[in-house]
């Protein structure tokens, strides 16, 4: 939901009017979605997501602006290319004795278990998690504004929803359904084509 407020910094271009009353709506409903009913304090994790936010709605907003000049399938190949080679130095830097006393040296540090089904674990989020899902990120934001592609990702926490009552059993309260009825309230408000329905609403009544 950060993206809309980035994008306007990064292409000094206001939203649409219904652009900003999607973004309002779906905005509500992930709060509703994905905030506690109960509240509670601020702990380091909620920082770190709001970190990872930020950084995703300034990457969501270059994507839109480079990614139709781009090959789709070369530019996430760089990408993912780019980031295991990062986490590959990372992860040797972590096993130096100077960084061992860190909890993440750690988790590094614990060994691979191959007879288990980590491997086929591992390839499958490597291969359609990762490559596949950032893939048809690529090609389908250059193709439209980050601010649609902001909206339209706003359905994260409603499909997470219904895996979650499908896989496990999990069902909504009203909170919940109140926030997954905003979010798609907003995406229609927000995708619909109104411009068009307003023309031909007025050809008619003339």
């Amino acid at each position: 939901m950060l993206t809309p407020f980035v994008a306007v910094f990064r292409t000094k271009k206001l939203p649409s009017l219904p652009n900003g009353l999607g973004i309002l709506l779906a905005s509500a409903g992930f709060f509703l979605l994905t905030f506690p009913a109960s509240g509670g304090p601020v702990s380091r994790g909620d920082l770190f997501v709001a970190a990872g936010g930020v950084v995703f709605a300034f990457y969501g907003v270059e994507l839109a602006e480079r990614g139709g000049r781009r090959d789709a399938f070369w530019l996430t190949a760089i990408q993912v290319a780019v980031t295991m080679g990062m986490a590959g130095i990372l992860s040797l830097l972590l096993r130096l004795p100077a960084l061992a006393a860190l909890p993440v040296a750690t988790l590094e540090a614990r060994p691979i278990p191959w007879h288990s089904d980590f491997p086929a674990s591992t390839a499958y989020l490597a291969a359609v998690c990762t490559f596949l899902g950032f893939l048809g990120w690529t090609w389908s934001q250059g193709r439209m504004s980050a601010i649609h592609g902001a909206i339209l990702l706003a359905l994260e926490p409603v499909f997470a929803a219904l895996f979650a009552a499908w896989f496990l059993s999990e069902r909504l309260g009203p909170r919940g359904y109140a926030g997954a009825t905003l979010i798609l309230t907003g995406i229609l408000v927000s995708e619909l084509p109104w411009r068009r329905f307003l023309q031909s609403s007025g050809n008619e009544s003339v």
